[in-house]
């Protein structure tokens, strides 16, 4: 009997293990510039904005029946007032809100805009496979 249900016990672990699609997720947020000039008679005018550009970066296990992925970026744990996104597995590119999404076999990068400030946050990422939606996998970062 203890031999059943170690079987059984050692046939669960695996089979939740193998069910995580994402296996690991880095977050980084880079800093960027953007420069505006403006010609105003004989006036040059140079502005030089300061941004933050969060990037996600996922390691999955495997691409088998992933449907997309579900981003949040907040200023609390599970927070989501910075950005909440649903990536389409399928729809690599850069998309009008300023995020984009490329994946290159197992490893998936995401860019998640661009803010003015960020300081301290709270990123989650879910996967979407064969129809259900897996454990978020977290990170905080400042």
């Amino acid at each position: 009997m203890k031999t059943i249900l170690c079987l059984l016990a050692g046939l669960c672990v695996s089979a939740y293990l193998h069910a995580q699609t994402i296996n690991h997720m880095d977050v980084f947020v880079q800093d960027y510039s953007e420069q505006n000039i403006t010609i105003n008679g004989n006036d040059t005018l140079i502005s030089i904005t300061s941004l933050k550009e969060p990037q996600m970066f996922l390691v999955l296990n495997d691409t088998n029946n992933i449907s997309s992925f579900t981003v949040k970026l907040g200023t609390t744990t599970g927070g989501n007032e910075i950005i909440e996104k649903t990536f389409s597995f399928a729809d690599e590119g850069q998309f009008p809100d300023g995020t984009s999404y490329t994946r290159d076999g197992l490893y998936v990068r995401l860019f998640l805009g661009k803010y003015t400030t960020l300081n301290t946050y709270y990123a989650s990422v879910r996967a979407t496979a064969s129809g259900s939606q897996q454990s978020a996998v977290s990170y905080s970062g400042q």
